[in-house]
């Protein structure tokens, strides 16, 4: 996994540098070498990045999104490529839930 690897498979979940870094115990600064190449993360680094990859979908990929996981305040929304803020992320959340709540 290469360091360009590493920034789309970060941005396609909508994570910033900091948020790579502390799920994998490294510091921002690394993540940011090893995004653009000035380092070469180690195997160790590389299996945490790739285990923090595994278990945070691509959003808009196949995977299927229940109502259950809208609630979930971690999981990062995006369109496209392009990731929601917060404010946009508490609408949809509301959104889906008034729908929702309409159906009983």
């Amino acid at each position: 996994m290469d360091g360009n690897e590493i920034r789309r498979g970060r941005k396609e979940r909508a994570m910033t540098q900091q948020e790579l870094a502390d799920r994998v115990g490294v510091s921002k600064a690394l993540i940011g070498q090893i995004e653009t190449q000035l380092k070469t993360p180690s195997d160790d680094v590389a299996q945490k990045i790739k285990a923090v990859f595994d278990v945070m979908p691509v959003l808009g990929a196949t995977e299927k999104l229940t109502i259950a996981d809208l609630k979930e305040p971690k999981l990062k929304m995006t369109w496209g490529n392009l990731p929601l803020w917060k404010s946009e992320e508490e609408i949809v959340r509301n959104l889906v839930k008034s729908l929702i709540d309409q159906r009983q």
